[in-house]
């Protein structure tokens, strides 16, 4: 597979969220993209409490699949960085580059959740509860996620959190035997949820990895969904050999 041709964008949402996420970004997109839910949506029901990684990256490999799609970047919000990689195994052919937005990128062998910074880290633990991951508190996610977006947006965004999975978060993760696609980390300069910092951390665990900065806070697709939309329309393009 060369890559000369504009690959279809999938976009992966992460935790407490749906694939509505990504309406802001779509009107700003070039080719085809698919906006999947994860299992536990209403667009996708199952019973939180037994979800894996697996049944998460299996669901968009399905998608992908029904689309027909053979060439795809694949992009992964937040929680969705342990997801996109299985992904990828179960489609490797398919894959032409593996995007991660603001993700979590925990270190081999270790889950999501270690990877977290601590106050937020300690937080969530107690909440965990029964194979659940309630969403967060109104004012955590406030400041987490909203800092920076107007407030009908912000009110918008707090109304569609969820419920989530826990075992996911939990769940220690391996990236053994990925193969080789070309990887790249957007860093978001001001991002609460998963701070600077944080995030240099989960660029180390990926190895030879592209880095691109976007000056916003962690909900890039309601924050600045043009400039998003900008620089994964150019990643489709990118014309480099990948996995055959």
């Amino acid at each position: 597979m060369s890559g000369r041709t504009p690959a279809a964008l999938v976009l992966v949402h992460g935790g407490w969220f749906t694939g509505a996420c990504w309406q802001p970004v779509l009107p700003h997109l070039s080719g085809t993209c698919l906006t999947p839910d994860l299992p536990g949506r209403a667009g996708r029901p199952a019973d939180l409490t037994t979800l894996t990684i697996g049944d998460l990256a299996r669901a968009v490999a399905d998608d992908i699949d029904a689309a027909g799609l053979d060439h795809v970047v694949l992009v992964g919000h937040s929680l969705a960085g342990v997801v996109i990689p299985q992904v990828a195994s179960l489609l490797p052919h398919r894959i032409r580059r593996l995007v991660f937005l603001a993700a979590t990128v925990p270190r081999e062998g270790t889950s999501a959740l270690d990877g977290f910074p601590p106050l937020i880290r300690a937080a969530m633990r107690r909440r965990l509860r029964s194979g659940l991951s309630p969403r967060p508190a109104r004012v955590l996610a406030r400041w987490s996620y909203c800092r920076d977006l107007p407030p009908g947006t912000a009110d918008h965004v707090l109304s569609h959190l969820i419920d989530d999975a826990a075992g996911p978060l939990l769940e220690p993760v391996s990236r053994a035997g990925l193969p080789p696609f070309p990887r790249t980390y957007i860093r978001l300069s001001r991002d609460r949820a998963l701070p600077l910092a944080a995030q240099q951390r989960q660029i180390t665990h990926l190895g030879n990895t592209d880095v691109i900065d976007l000056d916003c806070g962690h909900l890039a697709m309601y924050e600045q969904p043009a400039r998003l939309a900008s620089v994964l329309d150019r990643l489709t393009v990118r014309k480099e050999r990948v996995h055959e």
